[in-house]
């Protein structure tokens, strides 16, 4: 899906659809309700809706904001990851999807998933979680073979004049990344802007 189209803000299913997609899986961690939507729209015809149907907002305490830093860590165990690939390869066992479906699904798997290691790594080296970037770095490195991102991460991570530098920078374009979605966010999708204030007159009404 392209990045701020679309979004949903939990995950609602039939009984029947769970138990055929073989349940949640407590050892994905926070990314139980993001495997649940890929593992299904792996098997079955996905429909996109232009219509809201929640509001979500984000505050302070939330988990997805509070607890950023533990929901990145968690995807580090390549739980996820493994599931949806195994998702793909049940799938093209029972002629589900063809093998040339199941091998781009894999390959925009995995480029996607180095993406978010690599860019999440940077996250929480703002946030000072050095440790959990350096892990970041060994999984990149070791299991998708990534080590021009793992060397660029270490760097950042270093206890030196180096880091030092390096992590004011990654602060300093968090922070103007920031601002600037605080600013043109409304602008630049005001269509969906519209859509959300209409669906929520609506339930209001």
């Amino acid at each position: 899906l392209v990045p701020y189209t679309r979004t949903w803000t939990s995950t609602l299913f039939r009984r029947t659809s769970l138990e055929l997609l073989g349940g949640l899986k407590k050892e994905t961690g926070y990314s139980f309700s993001i495997d649940l939507i890929l593992r299904s729209a792996i098997r079955f015809e996905a429909v996109l809706s232009d219509s809201p149907c929640a509001v979500f907002t984000v505050h302070s305490g939330s988990s997805s904001v509070a607890e950023a830093s533990k929901l990145f860590e968690s995807m580090l165990n390549l739980a996820f990851f493994d599931s949806l690939n195994q998702a793909i390869a049940s799938a093209l066992k029972d002629k589900i999807v063809t093998q040339r479906d199941a091998h781009e699904m894999k390959t925009v798997l995995r480029t996607s998933t180095e993406r978010n290691f690599f860019r999440g790594a940077f996250g929480v080296i703002a946030r000072g979680h050095l440790p959990v970037a350096v892990q970041a770095s060994e999984v990149l490195a070791e299991v998708f073979k990534r080590k021009d991102m793992a060397a660029v991460i270490n760097a950042a991570a270093l206890d030196n004049g180096l880091g030092s530098v390096l992590r004011l920078a990654i602060r300093s374009a968090k922070a103007a990344r920031k601002l600037w979605f605080a600013r043109n966010g409304t602008a630049r999708y005001s269509a969906y802007s519209e859509l959300v204030r209409s669906r929520m007159v609506q339930l209001n009404a």
